[in-house]
């Protein structure tokens, strides 16, 4: 127990600082005062530990609602998005559409260049029917 004066254990000429001494020597009284406590005074500081803690309590507990619905509301979002997901249209899907496309152009293709050949046979063949008849009526007209 310390009975010096808080200035006797100072090595400084300031009186009014704190050193190590003088916060030992107050926190020594302070426990020292602590002790003296009437028993009024320490169901009124109980009293009001009480309350402190159930008020902490009661903000624990509305911060965990709080937190919770907080969460549901992300976990619907969530939900949402993967309903909306489901509905999209897949790369595999978006493939398979393009070789059809791809197929169907090729038959259109080709099947324009095989009319393109038919039209190029029907020139020919006017045309050869039209040399023949020139022949024939230049052969009749020289004869």
């Amino acid at each position: 127990m310390l009975t010096e004066d808080p200035g006797s254990v100072t090595h400084t000429s300031h009186a009014n600082e704190w050193t190590i001494g003088t916060l030992l020597f107050y926190i020594h009284r302070l426990l020292e005062d602590a002790g003296k406590l009437s028993a009024v005074e320490r169901a009124a500081l109980k009293e009001n530990v009480d309350l402190r803690f159930d008020a902490a309590h009661e903000a624990l507990q509305k911060a965990e609602i709080s937190s919770e619905k907080r969460f549901e509301s992300v976990n619907e979002f969530r939900r949402t998005l993967s309903d909306q997901a489901a509905h999209f249209v897949t790369r595999p899907d978006i493939d398979a559409v393009n070789e059809k496309i791809a197929a169907i152009s090729s038959r259109m293709d080709k099947s324009e260049s095989k009319g393109q050949g038919l039209q190029s046979g029907w020139l020919i063949l006017v045309a050869a029917v039209g040399l023949i008849a020139t022949i024939a009526v230049l052969w009749k007209t020289t004869h």
